[in-house]
């Protein structure tokens, strides 16, 4: 036995082997593992089934909502009353026969099918509403939508769940605006080809008894549709929650939006869905609640919708975290009998170690003391590991006089070094008093070093900036670090030059902070070239006001001129030189904006102010304010951005729009007048947006491009001279892209056009 512990290798070993330590960890590792993965994998496939059983339902319901509404199309009485009821030579009895016999099939067809709302049928050459089983007239065209169009190509289609357009019988059995709809289009055929348009309205509420009908053994789950914005198209199960929470106002279809109430952001499982197969999150996330959900979505065939299932994340994760607690209350009471254990073993093993301690302790006390000798008594018998600390230590001494030489060498360095140095350096204790300093700090200051060292720092400080540096320095004493302060400091000749003081820090061994070593740096020049901008801006200012002061009382009195009323009717000749006179003097105000526009953009200081609004919307204003100025020239105006597609951005809208001004006017005065085409537009890059304004004009040549963005670059053409400019348009347009934290592109070929891009961040709209 006595054999078996002669080493503190071999008892540690033993203790190891007796306790079996890690044995244990590594079998319940692997089982905690194992049975984790297999409980997750349980989990994944219920979100899975769920989801994709979901999506299948919703599917198979709009499967057979289609094949119902085919099927009433195909009647053959249905079809001969359509014909005679759109044939503009049917007499009237015959008009009134053909809606009796509708009204009759398809009144039936309703009553027949508990989820048909309304049949109505249409004309395919105008769509106007023709006959409706509803006692409300067919006012609403739906020509342009897609269901009719498929519809005219002899496809059954549905449309996307939408707000309706007229007032209809909401869930509730009243009379209003809005209430979610979706429609099924199909073909009424005959011999001739489609002879009418049957269009089926679906009560959408329907679609909650299908979401409904799918199990799992969850108490908290919530199953919904959503469309591709993002908004509810099913009933929520949180419907009498979500209203008292001021969520929604009536109903959770249309009106709720899967984002989080916090961060107003898209939940993670909608960022993250994709078009063909299903996502499932495990790793849980905020949903439209605010609740910590896991869950799975699911794309539904043939549509634009996704199913979501989403459950509580702690009741998923209930049976794991038993496990969890299991594990660690077992882990606990082996750790606690370790311990217990330990303690009693490592009396024996740390004991001579203590004597050893007690003998190096006075060595690092007196180097010269015989340590060595007091080792070799205690050492005399041992057989275990200690017994070679003797030669270890006796290395040790030997490698500790060789280091004892090299820091002293190092210092030395590091002194010469110090000195050297051109920046301005200084030490100090915690207290400011200076105990040294390099050459370049004494020579900026004017002083030899001995008159310094000793002296506090705020002796050689401005009393403008005495304040600002005691602030700084009870911050670095506070908190232990200053970087980049800006004060003014005093030479001995009573001159004062700006610097940054930046500080880093010494401890002692005890790591306690006893003083600082500071690094100064001269910003003398930095202030002079401030003090340049501002002058530069002073100077535009006034430029500018002495300049367009002048113009306005011009402009006037040639206004006056050109009114008969005042100085009687000129001649042509005359009214040639006035008019000559105030379009220069337009120019030349609108050249000076534009420089001082340019200069503010140079100098960082032009305003901005961010706002929120639909892009849609915003490019209506656009299009409306330059329809007249088309129309006089005959160009072709085309937006092709719709407000339909609600897109938000936060940005300044004021700036933007001077950005499609002067990027549609460059292009109004290059396309060709009767045959001209712009065209604007916005695409959505989930972060950012896509603004272009694209024309058919005369194009710029590929070695002009480059310099289309340079303070007044013109380019040399004809064309270009006769309509004229600043050359500080372009300019501007990328200085204010550039701000907004974007870019600017040009695409342009000769003779076939130009097209001006840029990107907009779409901005954080919690800010």
């Amino acid at each position: 036995m006595a054999k078996l512990f002669s080493s503190y290798y071999q008892k540690l070993i033993t203790l190891n082997l007796l306790l079996s330590l890690v044995p244990m960890i590594i079998i319940s590792s692997y089982l905690y593992t194992d049975k984790i993965n297999d409980e997750t994998k349980t989990l994944e496939e219920k979100l899975l089934f769920v989801s994709k059983t979901g999506a299948n339902n919703v599917a198979l319901w709009i499967e057979e909502r289609s094949n119902n509404v085919n099927d009433i199309a195909k009647n053959e009485l249905i079809l001969a009353e359509t014909k005679k009821l759109l044939d503009d030579n049917t007499n009237e009895d015959e008009l009134f026969i053909a809606r009796f016999n509708l009204e009759k099939q398809l009144q039936t067809n309703v009553a027949t099918y508990h989820w048909l709302q309304e049949l109505r049928i249409s004309d395919p050459k105008t769509g106007e509403g023709a006959f409706s089983t509803s006692i409300i007239p067919p006012t609403v065209n739906y020509m342009k939508d897609d269901h009719f169009q498929q519809a005219l190509e002899k496809n059954t289609a549905i449309s996307e769940i939408f707000p309706s357009r007229m007032i209809l019988k909401n869930e509730y059995g009243e009379y209003e605006k809005d209430v979610p709809i979706l429609l099924i289009s199909t073909p009424i055929t005959g011999e001739v080809g489609v002879e009418g348009i049957l269009t089926a309205r679906v009560n959408v509420f329907a679609l909650k008894s299908v979401i409904d009908k799918i199990v799992n053994d969850f108490a908290t789950t919530d199953s919904y549709l959503i469309n591709s914005n993002g908004y509810f198209i099913s009933e929520s199960k949180f419907q009498n929650e979500l209203l008292g929470q001021n969520l929604i106002k009536k109903r959770s279809q249309l009106e709720l939006q899967v984002v989080e109430p916090n961060s107003n952001k898209f939940t993670k499982i909608f960022q993250n869905a994709e078009k063909d197969e299903t996502y499932v999150d495990l790793s849980g996330y905020k949903n439209y609640r605010g609740n910590d959900v896991i869950g799975a979505i699911t794309p539904i065939e043939n549509t634009n919708w996704h199913y979501i299932v989403e459950v509580d994340k702690q009741e998923a994760y209930l049976e794991i975290t038993k496990l969890q607690i299991t594990l660690l209350t077992i882990i606990a009471v082996i750790v606690i009998i370790i311990i217990i254990i330990s303690i009693l073993f490592a009396k024996a093993l740390v004991d001579p170690i203590t004597s050893i301690t007690k003998i190096v302790q006075r060595f690092g006390m007196n180097e010269s003391w015989n340590a060595a000798g007091e080792l070799e008594k205690f050492n005399h018998g041992r057989t275990d590991e200690i017994a070679n600390l003797y030669q270890t230590f006796k290395t040790m001494t030997e490698s500790i006089k060789k280091s004892t030489n090299a820091i002293k060498s190092a210092e030395q360095k590091y002194r010469a070094l110090y000195d050297d140095l051109p920046d301005l350096c200084r030490t100090i204790n915690k207290d400011g008093i200076i105990l040294d300093c390099n050459k370049a700090y004494a020579k900026s200051l004017g002083y030899a070093k001995q008159e310094i060292i000793g002296k506090s720092i705020f002796l050689h400080t401005t009393k403008d900036s005495i304040r600002d540096l005691r602030n700084s320095f009870e911050t670095w004493r506070k908190f232990g670090t200053v970087s980049n302060r800006e004060v003014e400091l005093k030479r001995k000749d009573g001159t004062t030059f700006p610097v940054l003081v930046s500080a880093t820090n010494l401890y002692d061994a005890a790591d306690q902070l006893i003083g600082s070593n500071t690094i100064i740096k001269d910003i003398s020049e930095i202030h002079t070239l401030l003090e340049v901008d501002k002058a530069k801006d002073e100077f535009s200012s006034m430029i500018s006001h002495e300049l367009k002061t002048p113009l306005i009382p011009i402009m006037g009195y040639c206004e006056m001129l050109r009114e008969p009323k005042f100085f009687g009717k000129l001649t042509e000749p005359q009214l040639e030189a006035i008019n000559e006179i105030y379009n220069n003097t337009t120019r030349l105000n609108t050249l000076i904006t534009e420089v001082m526009k340019a200069q503010k953009l140079e100098l960082n200081r032009l305003t901005f102010k961010k706002e929120i609004f639909e892009v849609g919307e915003f490019l209506e204003v656009v299009s409306k304010n330059y329809t007249p100025l088309m129309m006089s020239k005959q160009i072709t105006f085309v937006n092709n951005h719709s407000s339909n597609d609600r897109i938000l951005i936060k940005t300044d809208k004021d700036r933007l729009h001077e950005v499609f001004t002067n990027l549609i006017q460059n292009a109004v005065d290059f396309v060709p007048e009767q045959n001209g085409k712009i065209e604007v537009g916005a695409i959505d890059n989930k972060k950012t947006i896509l603004f272009y304004v694209k024309d058919n004009g005369i194009g710029i040549p590929h070695d002009k491009i480059d310099k289309l963005f340079t303070k007044f670059y013109q380019i040399d053409t004809s064309f270009s001279r006769k309509h004229g400019g600043s050359g500080l348009g372009l300019v501007i347009c990328k200085g204010i892209v550039t701000s907004l934290g974007g870019d600017i592109k040009v695409e342009s070929e000769v003779g076939k056009g130009t097209t001006f891009s840029f990107i907009i961040p779409k901005g954080d709209k919690n800010e």
